[in-house]
């Protein structure tokens, strides 16, 4: 900009100077808009030495021609006002250009709220870090004493050195001196010395070994807890930034860019299997629900001793699935129809990565996509795979027994003795991917999942699943409120119930599962399935076990993090027989549709269609205000009319009508009540 403004100056003052003819003026002026061309030329082969142009375009939102175009732009508007040109009229300041113009204090060249610039412009006065484990480190680790000399300072108390630039390598993946848990697990938190010990003082949790920490001194307040929680659910990395952690530490970080997980190991040969799901990429600030098919064969990985007795299913005991924390969910299928793999119904196979990268590829041949490539059909966008495949591949939102799904980043199930599940041991495999992108760049989307082999020993009892979606979209929750719904399932006589978990999207606050059947005994709700803690949904009457013999409230589970949703194990599993109410379980989801913080009310200009027609989207119309008179219900045939009717005075044009009701759907914006669980018969 300053070049461009010098040039420009050169040129008005030379023709201001000299008494000269309008060809000369001219000639002038396109002498310095030569000039200025090549300026640009020049600045934008500086600029795409250091950044590629479609990485340029991600961060600014424009071509770095049409940057260096508009700071030109700005530099003609500067000369102009010095020279007293009136015919010259320049653009409003635009926040988040990348250019400081008039009235601005900064621009970054982002509306990122988070980092050391506001997206009004003006400066963010916080200290500025660059990853969120430097937070962590500052704010945790040293804040709180944990890096002096006595404790695991240069005393290094358990080994455990949390000084700068030890704490790293000290944590992610380094084995405990106290316990058979790794100090910090990537992807589980569960599983993670440091985040259960840190815990155990905020939240006073039982069960972890030695002291609750940080021994001495006040524990972590519950924002940096789940800090740190956040952290290690999302790969544990050392240079990222983790969405949401700065403004859990009152900290600026800059824009949060998609994380990669680390690869799980493959298993010991003879000991397991891996599965790996070919990647897929999300572009930034978008969610996507995908699914695509890909072909294996373990036939020479699974010794006779873990086969089933025909030979065409291998057994396990435990599964470990490892995915990109973009991830909402990941579903799979493994198909058992008749249909070939390479028939014409499953879509185009195409290698995806490797030296063939996008060629055409048959899925049954070793190696087709050479090293580093995986031969699979191209992704479509589809809910749980409906109307993927051929016609035997379909399924419905009431048959999703047949399928393994998980949530987390990093997902275990490890079955008591005598336990195990079976998968073909070669075959098709439909993989089901959901995921969102909060990122502005592009993210990979990829998983692993591995299967460690039964021994003959545990290959007596299979295992079952609970996936009960029989009032999968039962809320209705009108803007500004909530609503807690029940509902009960039964569980098979002779059961030994040995997890539970469950499944919410975002606006699902908390999850409870009792033991028992609970309903409303009495009153105007005499009957409906109620939650025994939660005595407002029988206002005129009491919540009853309908089992005579219960006493208390029965509860068994409760869930408060919607993407990182509890997993309860049960050691020895329960035991369920008897008549149906001895049997039953009832479990409860609360949702929260702007009630504890109106700004995350369900909007309709900010929800996506859905891909099952019927179920979620954008209500038409929208139904209350979200500016001016915030809450009121809209009035109105039209848009216009409805937001006039918000309006905080007649007039005063600050009226917004876009508040929707909460209902069930398949996006993050609508809602899910799924129970979750495993169980085996003896």
């Amino acid at each position: 900009m300053w070049l461009a403004t010098r040039l420009h100056r050169h040129g008005l003052d030379t023709i201001v100077a000299k008494d000269l003819p309008p060809s000369r003026k001219i000639e002038l002026l396109n002498r310095a808009a030569q000039r200025l061309q090549r300026a640009h030329d020049a600045a934008k082969q500086r600029l795409l030495a250091t950044c590629d142009a479609a990485s340029f375009t991600q961060v600014y939102g424009r071509s770095l021609d049409t940057f260096l175009d508009e700071m030109q732009q700005r530099a003609d508007c500067v000369v102009g006002a010095a020279y007293g040109q009136a015919a010259i009229t320049c653009p409003a300041p635009v926040c988040g250009n990348g250019i400081q113009e008039t009235g601005e204090a900064c621009d970054d060249g982002n509306s990122y709220d988070s980092d050391a610039r506001h997206n009004n412009c003006t400066k963010n006065n916080c200290r500025v870090f660059a990853s969120t484990f430097a937070l962590i480190q500052q704010a945790v680790f040293e804040n709180h004493g944990c890096t002096n000399d006595l404790c695991h300072g240069s005393a290094r108390q358990g080994g455990l050195d949390l000084r700068r630039g030890n704490s790293y390598a000290n944590l992610v993946d380094a084995p405990s001196h106290a316990s058979t848990l790794k100090r910090v697990e990537p992807g589980d938190e569960d599983r993670s010395l440091l985040w259960l010990k840190l815990a155990a003082a905020t939240l006073q949790g039982p069960g972890v070994p030695g002291s609750p920490m940080p021994l001495g001194l006040p524990p972590l307040s519950e924002k940096k807890l789940e800090a740190v929680r956040l952290w290690i659910y999302s790969g544990a990395p050392e240079t990222a930034v983790v969405g949401g952690t700065g403004e859990l530490l009152d900290a600026c970080l800059p824009r949060p860019e998609p994380i990669q997980i680390r690869p799980p190991a493959v298993p010991a040969a003879g000991t397991g299997v891996q599965l790996h799901m070919a990647p897929w990429v999300l572009p930034g600030n978008s969610e996507s629900e995908v699914c695509f098919a890909a072909y294996y064969d373990f036939t020479d990985q699974v010794p006779p001793a873990f086969r089933s007795a025909d030979g065409t299913r291998l057994r396990f005991n435990r599964e470990e699935t490892t995915q990109n924390p973009l991830s909402h969910h990941l579903v799979t299928q493994f198909y058992t129809g008749e249909y070939v793999p390479d028939d014409p119904a499953w879509g185009t196979y195409t290698c995806r990565g490797g030296p063939q990268a996008g060629a055409a590829c048959s899925p049954t041949q070793p190696g087709a996509c050479g090293d580093g490539g995986e031969c699979a059909t191209i992704p479509v966008k589809s809910v749980a795979c409906i109307g993927f495949g051929p016609p035997d591949a379909q399924v419905n939102i009431n048959s999703l027994l047949n399928f393994g799904g998980v949530q987390e980043t990093v997902s275990r199930s490890v079955y008591p003795d005598g336990v195990f599940a079976e998968i073909p041991i070669k075959g098709v495999i439909m993989w089901n991917s959901h995921a969102f992108n909060l990122a502005d760049q592009p993210g990979k989307i990829e998983a692993w999942v591995n299967f460690i082999f039964a021994p003959p020993v545990d290959q007596r009892y299979p295992e079952k699943d609970i996936l009960d979606v029989s009032d999968v979209f039962g809320m209705h929750v009108p803007p500004f409120q909530q609503q807690e719904i029940c509902n009960v399932h039964v569980v098979e006589d002779g059961a030994q119930l040995f997890s539970l978990s469950s499944h919410m999207h975002q606006r699902g606050k908390r999850f409870r599962i009792f033991r028992g059947s609970f309903n409303c005994s009495g009153g105007a709700r005499a009957g409906q399935v109620c939650s025994p803690l939660s005595p407002d949904m029988c206002p005129d009457g009491a919540c009853v076990d309908q089992n005579a013999g219960a006493a208390g409230d029965g509860l068994l589970y409760t869930s408060l993090i919607y993407n990182d949703p509890t997993v309860l194990r049960f050691d020895p599993p329960l035991a369920f027989s008897g008549a149906d109410a001895n049997r039953a379980l009832t479990y409860c989801a609360l949702y929260d549709n702007g009630f504890t913080d109106p700004s995350t009310v369900k909007r309709r200009s900010t929800s996506p269609g859905t891909p099952l027609g019927g179920f979620g989207g954008p209500c038409n119309p929208a139904t209350n205000c979200v500016s001016g008179k915030l809450g009121a219900a809209c009035t109105g045939l039209t848009q216009k009319q409805r937001d006039a009717s918000c309006d905080s005075t007649p007039g005063a044009g600050d009226g917004f009508c876009d508040a929707c009701p909460l209902t069930g759907g398949v996006t993050t914006e609508d809602e899910m009540f799924v129970l979750l669980g495993s169980y085996y018969r003896p």
